[in-house]
């Protein structure tokens, strides 16, 4: 974020600066930006230069970012003959313009990495569903980490005609077909609606929702596979806030 043009004070004999600056009553100056905490400063070392326009695309929308130590979910999940749950540990997550960032224990590369992957989700749009979310947001992560140098996720490359290395998109949809709770019912004629699943009754039938009517809710009997997020549970609570203006290159 560029830093506002501070006034000019006063002359020193009482009498007014230039015309631009001021003579009495301005507000105080802009702050400036203070240097990231090491967990961020790190990370955009590694991002940095070549992520400078991303950065300041990141800006530009209004990101913020939070630091937690811990972010994961006990997802529901219909097994073929009970609910029970699934555990997810996550890196990191977005809502809106918000990304929370998994730190502890988390080298400089992979902060930067799931930077990335988050900000790509805060410039999708809204329609997209979200399992092409994930689509996109892995298969771009894993082209950055090959762009930087880095090793990116385990069986998420192949290489092309000239063995040059490229994201494998078939490995990336069958990790995220088989890890997110992103369950939906293929339409029973050509061309009907879309449902997903999106929770469950009390008595412990499948609450589904209609991809392009949030208004049309329906429910059935479960089946094997249904699945629907639980609450992200973050650790601590509240997080460490970092500054929208310290995402920038040095």
């Amino acid at each position: 974020m560029t830093e506002a043009k501070k006034p000019t004070p006063p002359s020193s004999g009482g009498g007014a600066g230039p015309a631009t600056g001021c003579i009495a009553g301005c507000g105080p100056a802009t702050p400036r930006c203070p240097p990231p905490d090491p967990w961020l400063r790190d990370a955009l070392k590694v991002m940095c230069p070549k992520d400078k326009a991303f950065l300041d695309g990141l800006r530009a929308r209004g990101v913020t970012i939070t630091a937690f130590d811990r972010i994961y979910y006990e997802d529901p999940f219909f097994d073929g003959t009970r609910w029970t749950t699934k555990h997810f540990e996550g890196g990191g997550s977005t809502s809106g313009t918000d990304m929370n960032i998994v730190i502890k224990s988390s080298p400089p590369e992979a902060v930067a990495a799931t930077i990335y992957h988050e900000g790509i989700h805060t410039g999708q749009p809204a329609s997209m569903p979200w399992r092409e979310k994930e689509y996109d947001a892995y298969t771009k992560g894993e082209q950055w980490a090959i762009d930087h140098g880095l090793p990116g996720r385990p069986g998420f490359r192949t290489v092309d005609a000239k063995g040059n290395p490229i994201p494998d998109t078939k490995a990336i949809r069958q990790f995220v077909d088989k890890e997110y709770p992103i369950a939906v019912d293929k339409p029973k004629t050509p061309g009907g609606p879309v449902y997903k699943v999106v929770g469950k009754t009390p008595t412990g039938d499948t609450l589904i929702q209609n991809v392009n009517d949030p208004k049309d809710i329906k429910t059935r009997r479960p089946t094997k596979g249904d699945t629907f997020p639980g609450p992200q549970i973050e650790e601590p609570p509240g997080g460490r806030p970092a500054q929208p203006c310290q995402l920038q290159c040095p």
